[in-house]
């Protein structure tokens, strides 16, 4: 059963099994062969230099060997703003990607102070501008002589529009209709030590899912693609293409497909990746791939991860070793990929009787040399029915970390008077098998009644935040709680929160929220004595599109007026309410403008 723990709880961790989700990851930019974007400078004036290299350095997490140098020069007399570096080029960053990630080796003397902007093509044109939006955070980085990672959830970003109109407020790098996604990543140097030159090594941009950083084999596309080879038993045969397809994971169009014709029966053949050195950290503890099923065919697969532990740069059997595991992929004619994620704990050496290597299933560069890392990766037909063809498409080979299980812990609960509402906000800092919330107030008898539900995130090791508004009310006091229920059905029961509700003390009209909006949204008219109220919808010309209210008496207090959009067309209108004293006395006129966006 989930318990709302505090942000100190202790967690509890635990491995996924074959098949279960794992973090799912986009790799921006990792300076290897052939990067896709384009990289730009800019400098304070003549106040600062930059200069922007690759160099050839071996990062913990790229699998490669080049990285970012850049070298900033600040002239100036105090610690201040110095330039920055950016990199542009569409990418589609998918809805389940929720944190934004890299790694830096600091200057080993100065501190810096750095601003992350993500920078949407929010109208497509091919360029950040007028009209777009810009997300940013700010991190600090000490000094220091290590590689750092960094992973930076999404949530925390806020929107900064202040060198443009602003795009729609909302952080959606996804290609959609209109959008061509997110455009540029760029790193500013907010605040750098007067007088000093810095020097730091970028690496790893990225973009990953529920359980943090990933580190990518191989995704097919341009720029990712491995040294790939197939190889078939007698009488087999194995074709291999790569094909466009739509892959939940790599934010690419590019996959490769696998037909196997196994005329004897069993051991069919297989695919494999060499010529790279994967150097895996110590915590990514998963493999991970993507796999559309044959449609009528099952295929017994063989797992092997082959490591270079003579550091030879070629495997063999004697010295280094290899670890198999067996996965069966049952058919499925749907034509829709599914994630495979073993362990490494399911992984068994295979060396046994040789001299092999170490025995230990340890991927990634050991301090001080002596260990290549992951040499060489194939997957084997391992048993496939006699005489079939079997058609098989795969994609997006990473690694991640083990999985973190954790308790549903509570980090926040407020709530906030709006005029005639209540705005209840809360944060969780993880979460377990967490079904969503009911959202709860206490009646007049004492006993709590739900007013809503609001979706949970299943479990996530992200800080997620949520909100709910109860509308309608009369002053007053108010009294909430949450009740959180698990996928079984279980439930907790959050500490209950006290929300007064007062009186207006002048006219306003609220803001629309939502404000775009489509289908509807609701304004906040505050009275603080009664009135007789007409609220009238103009569009842009200044014709009157519809009525709101007719002229109707309401008491003082806060009272919601609602604008359905069904019938208009997409575009600016204004929401006009004129007031007038149920005794008569003076008109007074209030407006909201409010964009309708189908």
């Amino acid at each position: 059963m989930n318990r709302f723990l505090p942000v100190a709880g202790l967690a509890c961790l635990a491995v996924a099994s074959a098949g279960s989700a794992q973090a799912q990851g986009v790799s921006y930019l990792d300076f290897e062969n052939g990067p896709t974007v384009q990289s730009f400078t800019f400098t304070n004036g003549g106040n600062s230099t930059i200069a922007v290299t690759p160099t050839a350095t071996v990062s913990p997490l790229g699998g490669g060997a080049t990285a970012e140098k850049v070298v900033v020069k600040n002239n100036q007399a105090v610690a201040s703003y110095s330039g920055g570096f950016g990199y542009n080029g569409s990418t589609n960053i998918t809805s389940d990607l929720t944190m934004f990630n890299f790694q830096l080796k600091p200057d080993p003397t100065t501190p810096i102070r750095y601003k992350i902007a993500l920078q949407e093509d929010d109208n497509g044109n091919g360029s950040y501008e007028v009209g777009d939006d810009e997300f940013i955070t700010y991190i600090d980085v000490p000094a220091g002589t290590a590689f750092i990672p960094y992973s930076i959830p999404l949530s925390t970003f806020t929107a900064d529009n202040s060198q443009t109109s602003g795009g729609n407020d909302i952080f959606d790098p996804v290609k959609t209709g209109g959008s061509a996604g997110l455009i540029n990543v760029v790193i500013v140097y907010e605040s750098q030590a007067a007088n000093t030159t810095t020097t730091v090594i970028f690496d790893d941009f990225g973009f990953s899912g529920t359980n943090g950083r990933y580190v990518s084999i191989a995704d097919f596309e341009p720029n990712v693609l491995k040294e790939a080879f197939a190889f078939n038993a007698g009488g087999s045969v194995v074709d291999t293409a790569t094909v466009t397809t739509n892959s939940p994971l790599s934010g690419g169009t590019r996959a490769r497909q696998i037909r196997v014709s196994n005329a004897p029966g069993g051991f069919a053949g297989g695919l494999g990746f060499n010529g790279f050195i994967a150097n895996v950290p110590v915590a990514y503890t998963s493999f991970n791939f993507n796999i559309i099923p044959d449609a009528a065919t099952t295929v017994r697969l063989k797992l092997e991860l082959q490591d270079d532990d003579d550091n030879s740069g070629t495997f063999v059997f004697d010295n280094d070793d290899v670890f198999l595991a067996f996965v069966d992929i049952a058919p499925n004619a749907n034509g829709q990929f599914i994630t495979v994620s073993v362990p490494f704990s399911q992984f068994t050496d295979a060396n046994t009787g040789a001299t092999q290597g170490n025995g230990v299933l340890d991927p990634r560069t050991a301090a001080g040399g002596g260990n290549g890392g992951l040499l060489q990766l194939a997957i084997v037909y391992e048993d496939q029915p006699v005489g079939t063809t079997s058609t098989l498409v795969f994609d997006d080979f990473t690694f991640t970390p083990t999985p973190v299980v954790v308790p549903v812990e509570l980090a926040g609960f407020t709530g906030r008077a709006s005029a005639n509402a209540v705005e209840l906000n809360w944060t969780t800092a993880s979460e377990k098998n967490n079904a969503g919330f009911s959202v709860q107030q206490r009646t007049e008898s004492g006993t709590f009644a739900t007013l809503g539900f609001v979706k949970g995130h299943g479990t996530t090791v992200e800080a997620q935040r949520y909100g709910y508004r109860a509308a309608g009310l009369a002053p007053g006091r108010y009294t909430f709680r949450l009740v959180q229920q698990d996928l079984d059905g279980t439930t907790s029961t959050s500490p209950e929160i006290a929300v007064t509700v007062g009186t207006p003390t002048t006219f306003a009209l609220s803001s629309a929220a939502p404000n775009p909006f489509n289908p509807s949204t609701t304004l906040t008219l505050s009275l603080p004595v009664a009135a007789n109220a007409t609220a009238t919808l103009y569009d842009v010309l200044g014709r009157q599109v519809r009525t709101l209210i007719d002229g109707q008496p309401l008491a003082a207090g806060s009272q919601p007026i609602t604008v359905d959009g069904s019938g208009l067309a997409s575009g600016t209108y204004f929401v006009r309410v004129s007031l007038t004293g149920q005794t008569g006395g003076a008109t007074q006129t209030l407006s909201q403008r409010i964009l309708l966006a189908k």
